[in-house]
């Protein structure tokens, strides 16, 4: 399990340790992009680095 968060104010980490705490375990990877970095077009390197840490898994 991973989180992906996007994120427009401020608490980000209250946010990913509220989405840990009802998922009931802790996520493999954690990935927060700002709403300024959708404007700026700053995210894509940090989802490719967020996408790599994943497992891959085939489909059935």
């Amino acid at each position: 399990m991973a989180f992906l968060l996007t994120h427009g104010g401020a608490a980000a980490q209250q946010s990913l340790r509220e989405m840990e705490q009802h998922a009931g375990q802790a996520p493999m990877a954690t990935l927060v992009v700002r709403e300024v970095d959708i404007k700026n077009g700053g995210f894509e390197a940090a989802v490719s680095s967020f996408a790599s840490t994943l497992p891959k898994q085939r489909a059935a």
